[in-house]
């Protein structure tokens, strides 16, 4: 049996279920920090909390450092997302705390557009056309937030509203065609191990966030396997990434394009573990260990992100499908546009199942939810 370094953990992450959950079945006494605090996080941890969001889906600084002061100093951490845009934070939430994951100057350094994209030409890694200043192309661009995760800050870039952006605070890459991909990793500072590979979902049905992240879908068998191990291998050697993380990308018939590196675990990690193992040698690849195998589940796996059509209160008398996860608490009320819960399935029509069992909970919702009506 494979034997975690640790027997406690704080998890902090803009949702902390997927980590909390693997670290309750390795036995791990879990410490669970973020914005939700749903059901199945409170029943895998000893202590939870949810606490104060931001209009992004990041973490409000004086309410997360609030929450962290209550855990035992001794209880070792490891991040999720939320600190992308901020290594400040991350650094104060760390404080004298074991840290499993990677050093916060790295997490910087890999999400400030000019040193990423300047690194992937040194290394010869097919990447988009991406400056700091507003393009003067005429083909498609789109705009990016600097350290934005979740995919809601991509837009289609518009000249007309150039004067009303900070500049500060956006980049812009230039549209490439294909599909969006993503490789999960785990490494140990100086060779990675592709753990696997996923199709990745965008909301486009949302008006306003054309590429929120919606789900993905795990995959085999991409033309371009090989090539991406070396590309991944040549990023962990260059800048020293440890643990789990992921790459994504675009995907075009065999030609691909790297669109970020997401120095953490994320929520592509529980459709490639049978049960807390890819958490477990998180914790090891941080103290550089890797394994020589992986066990790996034998038959595709899917999740996707319910988003609130409307304002509603969860009542108490809802009964949860057992494929849904990441359930809010009853009472809760969540504003149109942010995530309910998370939908799971598995095997070769996954993702015609995925689209059923939304409908169902989208209908479900609907007959058992309390709307909540703004009437300022």
């Amino acid at each position: 049996m494979l034997m975690p370094p640790i027997d406690a953990v704080l998890i902090v992450s803009t949702s902390a279920r997927p980590l909390a959950c693997a670290a309750h079945k390795l036995g791990i006494k879990v410490y669970a920090i973020d914005l939700f605090n749903d059901e199945e996080t409170q029943a895998c941890s000893i202590a939870s909390q949810a606490v104060a969001g931001q209009a992004d889906l990041s973490f409000e600084p004086a309410s997360l450092l609030k929450a962290v002061a209550t855990v035992p100093k001794h209880v070792p951490v490891v991040i999720g997302s939320g600190f992308e845009h901020c290594s400040q934070l991350l650094i104060d939430v760390i404080g004298d705390r074991e840290y499993y994951g990677n050093v916060p100057q790295l997490v910087t350094r890999l999400k400030s557009p000019q040193d990423f994209f300047s690194l992937l030409t040194a290394l010869d890694i097919p990447h988009p056309l991406t400056s700091l200043e507003p393009p003067f192309s005429n083909t498609k661009w789109l705009t990016k937030s600097i350290g934005g995760f979740g995919g809601g800050h991509v837009q289609l870039y518009d000249n007309s509203l150039d004067n009303q952006q900070d500049r500060s605070s956006i980049y812009y890459q230039q549209w490439v065609p294909g599909l969006p991909y993503s490789v999960l990793f785990l490494a140990n500072g100086q060779r990675a191990h592709c753990v696997g590979y996923n199709a990745q979902w965008v909301f486009a049905a949302s008006p306003t966030s054309p590429y929120l992240y919606a789900g993905a879908m795990s995959v085999e068998g991409l033309p371009i396997q090989d090539r991406l191990q070396i590309m991944v291998d040549r990023l962990v050697e260059t800048t020293g990434l440890c643990g789990l993380g992921s790459v994504d990308f675009m995907l075009h018939d065999q030609e691909f394009w790297i669109l970020e590196v997401n120095p953490r675990p994320t929520a592509t990690v529980e459709l490639h573990q049978l049960g807390g193992e890819l958490l477990a040698w998180h914790l090891l690849a941080c103290c550089g260990r890797l394994p020589d195998r992986l066990s790996h589940p034998s038959l595709p796996r899917a999740h996707a992100i319910v988003y609130a059509e409307y304002t509603v209160a969860i009542p108490k008398e809802i009964i949860w499908p057992a494929w849904v996860t990441d359930r809010p608490v009853a009472g809760s009320v969540i504003d149109s546009g942010l995530p309910i819960c998370t939908i799971l399935a598995q095997g070769p029509r996954c993702q015609w199942l995925v689209e059923q069992r939304r409908k169902i909970v989208y209908d479900l919702l609907n007959r058992s939810s309390i709307f909540v009506v703004n009437c300022e």
